[in-house]
């Protein structure tokens, strides 16, 4: 156990000893066994490999979409995860003592809710104060006696545990509501051995994906009536939540439907989800959202989050909801001072895992401890919200700690007390060396039948700087990979495969969430949108240059056509556009940087950008993570191209390339991996309704007035090069560009992938893939639009079309052909819209006489 010669260098510096409880010492320049052999293999890879790899970390991270939303920093909503390459290290036998210790902390809460929401002995025998759990708001009064489906009320925990500055462990405070940190942990472990696998070889790490295949068994378990097989459903606030991540993640990787608030509604006492096909039942709810927002009619009346008649539901024992609805009441800081108190009158027992030290200024003895040490202790206001900070009395001025401590005077009830946490440190990696941070543990449980299984290790966070005590993913704290240590081989949980299944219904198109399949819709859209906004500016982009670097005429006539017709595209008026666009034709350059860069403008491509992300965004247990990988990198490529204070032609045309290759690539990986079973056919309806849109406003305003030939033929050119059709107009027509053959090819020909014709009958066949919401027969609305469309096309005759109105030069059989199609188009995309977008139940009226029939 002596300090090896071989790692003094990466220890220099390191000033961990100098703190009261450091992670790695033994004693004064003993470090412990385990912690030498990591240093070991740190040593073997080199400080600048470390470095290397703690960048390729994360880089891997960021690439992945891996984010926590940091609220308090400006652009917070994505904040990418940090994990510190050092992982933190747990010997068996102290992991022994920490389960041991938690698996009694659960039992005693568990009994705690129990009788909160029960026969309430502790208060009617003066084991708790009933103004501690009565003035607590997160104590919900409509929860009373409700049934239990399970004997572990408490089916998901976690606890945050640190050690003292005497070395105990000691726990910081406990979650049970919504726990957080559960696809963290994977993912820090997942990252870490992809990236730095010489640090695994031969160390004994205890493996933690068995513990997730058991949280999905115990929910299937968990469902009321013993279904075999559940509908489970993932309750989250939305994406802008903090641990939206997740939520997305955890549905994915259990196969369970992600949902929010709207997607949900009561009927007949029971919970359903809201579909394509229509409603199916919903039988496990592991929900995300606080317990006061869960139901607006019992709970919470101003929350948007939940769902009205929830609590109903689950009084009826009809839903299995985890955690249960008032286990946020077990959260109250103040319960801490009682909890040794507490395991003695449940289970005759002394606590082995001691709290932070805290009094609760309900208590007058208590209360005077407080009042007389406030400059030594952190104060906890009772009623927690996101308003209500946690106070360091150390830290308040005069003024400040006055104004407290005549608060605690008129309102004792409502505060609490405690010890500073003074936490111990652990290495972590600061670019070339290590140093000591501060550092907490979040360890999770959860529920089987009798008992409940632990994750080996868990999260844990360190301070974002050396020096830094607050601990906290909103004050920037970093992750760390956790090693619990043994000798043995990992044990494993054993999965019973005879069990309970997901139900089956859940996993068809039928089975996907209207605002899932609407969100899925506007992906689609704003994914072909951004594309054929961006190709054809990078158009417009080399026709100026042409112009710039050749002296031809016909480029100078061509081009106002291109900019009028961007315009009409994007919608962005009046843009080049009539008399007030008549500026902008003369000296375009300032609204085409606009359209590239002004992401508050609707129509420009800044803004379908961001459109395309923040619909993916509320999808994202939908993508792949090769998918999400290019997602964000296009999103991160173009808004540093954005924020480029010197934009020019060649930097534009460079960004939209790059814009360009990346949604053919996100497409390519959609086409791969997103199933029909996962809402691809609405997705593929978003693009090619966009297509087809976007085709006509295209054709419509550059080809409805004949042009002199020669600038026709360049305009057409310019056309084909952003559709990507030239090379096939040159093999299919060999006597040169005219309009005729193009508008026989791009928008009759049905031959051709790129043609009208070819997408009415894909959108066509997306929509025989939708449900019927109803029990009737017959063609929806969408249906009949496009077979209108379909009509218009097949009887059409080119010669027709392209005919002049006498002594003019517009082709007004061809406009007023436009019209009719982007009409029936516009109105096939709203009736989806209406159909299945704005999904509520669908009562089916039976067909019935108006009057008897006398046989």
């Amino acid at each position: 156990m002596m300090r090896n010669e071989a790692i003094r260098e990466l220890l220099s510096g390191y000033a961990g000893n100098e703190v009261p409880t450091d992670e790695i010492w033994a004693d004064n320049q003993i470090v412990f066994k385990q912690w030498e052999s990591l240093f070991k293999r740190l040593k073997t890879l080199g400080i600048d490999e470390i470095e290397s790899r703690s960048q390729e970390i994360q880089k891997t991270l960021f690439e992945n979409g891996v984010s926590y939303n940091q609220y308090n920093l400006q652009g917070g909503a994505q904040r990418p995860w940090q994990l510190d390459p050092i992982p933190y290290l747990i010997n068996q036998d102290r992991w022994d003592y920490l389960e041991s210790g938690l698996r009694q902390r659960l039992e005693v809460l568990n009994c705690l809710f129990k009788d909160i929401y029960g026969p309430k002995k502790l208060l009617k025998e003066g084991i708790l104060p009933p103004q501690l759990i009565y003035s607590d708001r997160q104590f919900l009064r409509p929860c009373d006696h409700l049934p239990l489906l399970r004997k572990n009320a408490i089916q998901h925990y976690a606890a945050d545990i640190s050690r003292s500055p005497d070395g105990q462990i000691w726990v910081i405070g406990d979650r049970t509501q919504a726990p957080s940190g559960w696809a963290y942990t994977m993912e820090n472990r997942v990252t870490l051995a992809r990236v730095i696998p010489e640090l695994f070889v031969k160390s004994g790490v205890k493996k933690i994906a068995a513990f997730y295949q058991r949280y999905r068994q115990n929910l299937m378990e968990a469902a009321p009536k013993s279904k075999t097989n559940p509908m489970i459903a993932i309750l989250s606030p939305g994406p802008y939540n903090a641990t939206y991540y997740e939520h997305a993640y955890l549905a994915a990787s259990g196969g369970f439907q992600l949902v929010q608030g709207q997607d949900l509604m009561v009927k007949d006492n029971f919970l359903w989800m809201k579909t394509l096909s229509g409603l199916q039942k919903v039988d496990v709810l592991v929900r995300h959202v606080d317990d006061t927002y869960c139901d607006p009619l019992s709970l919470r009346p101003d929350s948007q989050l939940g769902v009205a008649g929830l609590l109903q539901v689950a009084r009826q024992g009809n839903v299995a909801i985890a955690n249960p609805l008032g286990s946020g009441v077990l959260e109250n800081p103040a319960l801490m001072a009682f909890m040794p108190s507490l395991c003695k009158y449940f289970l005759g027992e002394d606590l082995l895992l001691p709290n932070i030290a805290s009094w609760w200024c309900g208590q007058r003895k208590e209360r005077q401890y407080v009042l007389e040490h406030i400059d030594q202790l952190v104060i906890k206001d009772v009623k927690r919200s996101s308003q209500r900070r946690t106070l360091f009395g150390w830290e308040l001025s005069e003024q400040e700690k006055q104004s407290l401590i005549q608060k605690i005077q008129r309102h004792p009830h409502r505060f609490v007390g405690q010890e500073q946490a003074v936490f111990s440190t652990a290495p972590a990696w600061k670019g070339d060396a290590l140093e000591p941070r501060r550092t907490v543990l979040r360890c999770f449980a959860t529920a089987a039948t009798n008992d409940y299984h632990f994750l080996p290790g868990g999260l844990t966070r360190s301070a974002p700087t050396a020096g830094n005590s607050h601990v906290s993913n909103q004050s920037g704290g970093i992750g760390k990979d956790t090693w619990v240590l043994s000798d043995a081989k990992a044990s494993s949980i054993q999965i019973d495969t005879s069990g309970p299944r997901i139900s089956a219904s859940a996993k068809g198109i039928e089975g996907l969430t209207s605002r899932s399949a609407e969100n899925l819709f506007w992906v689609g859209r704003y994914l072909m949108r951004s594309k054929l906004s961006a190709r054809f500016l990078r158009t417009i982009l080399k026709c100026q240059v042409e112009i710039e670097n050749f002296e031809d005429s016909v480029d100078e006539n061509v081009l106002p056509i291109l900019l009028e017709s961007i315009t009409h595209l994007t919608m962005t008026y009046p843009g080049f556009v009539g008399e007030e666009g008549a500026a902008s034709r003369a000296n375009p350059e300032q609204e085409l940087l606009d359209l590239l860069t002004n992401q508050s403008r609707v129509g420009s491509l800044a803004h379908s950008i961001a459109s395309f992300k923040n619909s993916a965004n509320a999808t994202r247990n939908s993508w792949s993570s090769d998918t999400w990988r290019i997602v964000d990198q296009m999103d991160a490529n173009y808004k540093r191209f954005c924020s480029n204070d010197k934009i020019d032609k060649r930097k534009s045309r460079k960004a939209l390339d790059e814009l360009i290759r990346d949604i053919a690539a996100i497409q390519g990986f959609t086409m791969d991996s997103l199933s029909i079973q996962e809402g691809r056919p609405v997705f593929d309806l978003g693009i090619n309704l966009e297509k087809a849109l976007s085709l006509c406003s295209l054709l419509r305003s550059t080809l409805v007035v004949q042009q002199k030939v020669k600038w026709e033929e360049a305009l057409i050119e310019y056309l084909l090069k952003t559709l990507e059709s030239l090379s096939s107009y040159r093999q299919k027509y060999k006597g040169g560009l005219s309009v005729d053959s193009l508008v026989e090819m791009i928008l009759l020909d049905d031959t051709y992938p790129q043609s009208l014709a070819w997408m009415t009958n894909a959108i066509q066949n997306n929509q025989q893939e939708l449900p019927n919401p109803t029990d009737s027969y017959g063609l929806r609305e969408d249906q009949k639009e496009m077979i209108r469309v379909n009509s218009q096309l097949k009887l059409s005759e080119l010669k027709e079309l392209m005919e002049l109105e006498e002594d003019s030069n517009y082709r007004a059989a061809l406009d007023e052909f436009f019209g009719h199609i982007y009409g029936n188009l516009a109105a096939a995309a709203n009736s989806t819209i209406q159909t299945y977008f704005n999904h509520t139940e669908v009562e089916v009226q039976k067909s019935t006489f108006p009057f008897e029939l006398d046989f």
